[in-house]
């Protein structure tokens, strides 16, 4: 699966995730958690985003190099749980038209 999202025309800088659910959330150690990401532009092109397992807001640089109006994040790979749910979250998602 992934996530698309569509904006204005922007060209992306940075972007801040949150992988999981969040810390509070009891049911984070139920879920495997997304350790790589493949970040597509719309051109074809997947640039490939490791994450780290710690909880909390991830800032990734990242250049999209021209104006896009759409991002697909999609999930490589994500951390063995045994007996987890079939669920992958990721709680939130902020993209930056500027570096950090």
């Amino acid at each position: 699966g992934f996530i698309m999202l569509t904006f204005a025309p922007t060209r992306i800088r940075l972007m801040q995730i949150v992988p999981g659910l969040a810390e509070s959330n009891p049911e984070r150690k139920l879920q495997p958690l997304p350790q790589v990401l493949g970040i597509d532009f719309g051109d074809g092109k997947c640039k490939t985003i490791e994450l780290r397992s710690a909880p909390g807001m991830q800032t990734i640089k990242i250049d999209s190099k021209q104006k896009v109006t759409q991002m697909r994040i999609g999930i490589h790979s994500a951390t063995p749980l045994a007996n987890a749910e079939p669920l992958i979250s990721i709680t939130e998602v902020i993209l930056k038209a500027y570096p950090s």
